[in-house]
């Protein structure tokens, strides 16, 4: 008697472990043809602007408020700190392997670590192979930018936005335990 449970408790531990593996793999796949789908985004658009335009070329895509604006930036996002690519290109190695060691602490923000990956992925890929990074998007009042810088904005703010639902799911289960 004690055999056979035994041996049902070790059979649907194993069951419940598999599923838990078959999630996680979906997950990851998931997570990852996320990234992919973006990167591409990110490199097609780029491709675009090189094949099609100069540098320094703007195209009005409307008048005054939005233009495809053709530059190289060797700096960080927006065009800050320009001249430093190599620096860069360390940076950002570094903190994608800090993400990929930390993965597990984002597992409410996927979403956010997919895109910062993302963003990483296509800048770092323009820095190594073009020496710069392809800027195009164009508000006329603002730095002119791209998808990947695009991204890593967005995937900071669900971060931030994901940290800022859990501070508060936490106070409100402190508060309920203290009343």
């Amino acid at each position: 008697f004690f055999l056979t449970q035994r041996i049902k408790y070790n059979y649907n531990n194993f069951k419940i472990k598999m599923k838990k593996k078959k999630i996680s793999k979906i997950i990851n796949l998931k997570f990852i043809l996320i990234v992919a789908l973006f990167v591409f985004l990110d490199q097609i658009s780029k491709f675009f602007i090189r094949t099609n335009m100069y540098i320094g070329k703007s195209i009005p895509l409307f008048e005054n408020v939005l233009h495809m604006t053709y530059v190289t930036n060797t700096g960080i996002s927006f065009g800050m700190l320009k001249g430093n690519n190599f620096l860069f290109i360390i940076i950002s190695i570094a903190v994608f392997i800090f993400f990929i060691l930390n993965i597990k602490e984002f597992t409410d923000s996927k979403l956010g670590a997919a895109f910062i990956f993302s963003g990483i992925i296509g800048n770092v890929t323009d820095r190594i192979f073009l020496g710069s990074v392809v800027d195009f998007i164009d508000f006329r009042v603002f730095p002119i930018f791209n998808f990947a810088d695009s991204f890593i904005n967005i995937g900071v703010f669900l971060i931030v936005l994901s940290a800022i639902r859990e501070y508060m799911k936490q106070k409100k289960k402190l508060l309920k335990t203290k009343s």
